[in-house]
């Protein structure tokens, strides 16, 4: 209901934008009105802050954002599951802000970032979306379908819009966006803002913002290093399973011919086991991929949520306690820890992947065939000997599989070194100080 009752403010024409270094910061309960919000917040908006605290965030974006669009967010958002989009900010006076904006979850209430989106092809990408979901929007409410009507109809054209991309069922909304944008922000050489000489309570916060940002800095490469060995795997899958599939051509073929022996019929046994171990493998596979990918966002997010952080310590020092806002950063410090969990749960799982990924591939690698001592086998066996050409198609194949599997096991064991299952505990921890510290 708040979703369609909250109107949106009108807007002048004027733009402005977000610095670099400003973060916008709120918190909104369950009802859709804003809780609390940074010094950020209130100066790129130009109010004050008892007029925005009560506010409904959705009376802040742009009239054009469709209500399709913000009908799928609230619903990813009340199942639990944070979401990133650019969207258009409108501030009191009129003028709008572009803002690559996260939502997540903490507790009954949410945590809102919005920041400069500094991918602004992405950023124009994304916007030139939104406009079919406009047109539809329009012509349903010139047929004179209600708000809650005309927000359906957007809903579903951004379903339809967002199947055909496949995006959103593996990264969540805007997952593969945040992952762009802080990968950006992780670009520039001068990092978070520090503030030499500093001591006391706002010298131990930013010690904990700055540790987290290293360790999620690492973090973030090794899900990417994951990611690509992943890739690098199902990369060689597709080719063993094809060559297998040869392989298992050629025996039906000899036994055809009448080379239908007990060394034959073992090979085609063997062929078949490791056929159905590399289709389930190709399934594991793509599973690991898609954990290492919520990992990345989930780590993306946690990257956002520090870096709001140290924003809001860095300004108090520079401005007065005045410019401290507390309540917003216990619902950073709550998100931040509900981040660290969600991507300590995933390294687990992903553990547990990669062990049923090498056990395949063990058990694949226990069943190749000496091709060369087949050939000297079969060729007595076989009509035409050695030179018969099926029989050279067969032990060509098995050559293949047999040289590809280590690798392929190599590459697994590779990908369990990556992963680290309870590293994340000493993140917690550190979480754990910095909520002290408030």
């Amino acid at each position: 209901k708040w979703l369609t009752a909250a109107k949106p403010r009108a807007v002048s024409g004027a733009v402005h934008e977000i610095s670099r270094d400003e973060f916008l910061v709120a918190a909104v309960d369950r009802r859709g009105h804003l809780v609390t919000v940074n010094t950020d917040f209130v100066r790129l908006d130009r109010s004050q802050r008892s007029e925005l605290v009560g506010t409904p965030p959705l009376q802040l974006w742009h009239p054009n954002t469709p209500a399709g669009v913000l009908a799928f967010l609230a619903d990813e958002l009340l199942a639990g599951r944070p979401v990133g989009a650019y969207l258009d900010w409108v501030a009191q006076d009129g003028s709008a802000y572009a803002a690559f904006t996260t939502v997540a979850p903490v507790g009954p209430d949410f945590i809102v970032t919005a920041i400069r989106p500094l991918r602004s092809d992405l950023c124009a990408q994304k916007m030139a979306r939104y406009a079919p979901i406009r047109q539809v929007e329009r012509a349903a409410a010139k047929w004179g379908l209600n708000a809650q009507g005309v927000a359906a109809l957007g809903y579903d054209k951004l379903t339809e819009t967002l199947a055909e991309t496949g995006q959103v069922y593996q990264t969540g909304f805007g997952g593969l966006d945040l992952i762009a944008e802080m990968a950006a922000r992780s670009a520039w050489p001068d990092g978070l803002a520090t503030r030499p000489g500093i001591n006391g309570r706002p010298a131990s916060m930013l010690l904990s913002c700055h540790s987290l940002d290293a360790a999620l800095r690492l973090w973030s490469e090794r899900h990417q290093a994951l990611t690509q060995l992943a890739d690098s795997l199902i990369g060689v899958t597709p080719h063993l399973s094809a060559t297998t599939v040869a392989a298992r051509l050629a025996v039906a073929g000899l036994m055809g011919a009448g080379s239908s022996s007990a060394v034959m019929r073992d090979v085609a046994a063997r062929l078949a086991r490791v056929g159905d171990l590399l289709e389930d493998l190709s399934h594991q596979l793509q599973m690991f991929h898609h954990s290492c990918e919520i990992s990345r966002v989930w780590i993306a997010l946690a990257e956002i949520h520090v870096a709001a952080c140290n924003r809001i310590v860095v300004d108090s020092l520079d401005h007065g306690p005045a410019r401290l806002a507390p309540e917003a950063l216990r619902y950073l410090s709550q998100a931040l820890q509900d981040d660290l969990t969600a991507i300590d749960e995933l390294a687990e799982q992903q553990a547990s992947e990669t062990a049923a990924i090498i056990h395949h591939l063990d058990l694949a690698d226990s069943l190749t065939i000496d091709h060369d001592q087949l050939l000297d086998d079969l060729g007595q066996q076989t009509p035409g000997g050695r030179d018969h050409p099926q029989l050279e198609q067969l032990t060509t194949a098995l050559g293949t599989v047999a040289t590809a599997l280590p690798t392929a096991v190599d590459l697994a064991r590779t990908m369990a070194s990556v992963i680290a299952p309870g590293g994340i505990r000493r993140l917690q921890t550190q979480v754990g100080r910095l909520q002290t510290s408030l």
